[in-house]
């Protein structure tokens, strides 16, 4: 029998955050990232028995931001990507796409890949918040996991 001491520990999560722009040499047009990375921390047994965890799930809250410059009004494309198709851990592997992502609000989850995918779309400056969702279960290896995502801001 696992005793829930045991659990509380099963599986931390670290996502690190990356932007990159695309706009023909533009001062006035990129993309900056609130913050630097998004902790799930460790996982309690209620995530195992759902399976999964959440990162600003609730309208209004999120689990990341990105605010786009873009003092010209024109229009913009911003896309998200994994850096690589497994998490990096010591013991374990995870697909890439056991990580969900959405824009905020009552949109579906939408697995991450290693392709960009559009998040959000627009002309002159705005945020973009994202709420993620962690897929885990008791059949995960214990480990810390981390992950690289990718978020490209284009000119349109």
């Amino acid at each position: 029998m696992i005793k829930s001491n045991q659990i509380r520990f099963i599986m931390t999560m670290t996502i690190i955050l990356c932007a990159m722009f695309a706009g023909a040499g533009r001062a006035d047009f990129r993309v900056e990232l609130e913050s630097g990375s998004v902790a799930f921390g460790s996982l309690t047994k209620e995530d195992l028995y759902a399976g999964f965890v959440e990162a600003g799930a609730s309208d209004g809250v999120y689990a990341l931001r990105a605010l786009i410059t873009d003092d010209e009004n024109a229009g913009w494309t911003l896309s998200v990507r994994a850096d690589t198709a497994e998490f990096t851990s010591v013991f374990a592997q995870k697909s890439c796409e056991d990580l969900l992502w959405r824009v905020d609000g009552p949109e579906p989850y939408i697995a991450l890949t290693q392709y960009d995918e559009p998040a959000a779309s627009g002309a002159g400056s705005d945020y973009v918040d994202i709420d993620l969702k962690l897929l885990a279960g008791w059949g995960d290896r214990a480990d810390s996991y981390g992950i690289v995502l990718v978020f490209t801001l284009t000119s349109d």
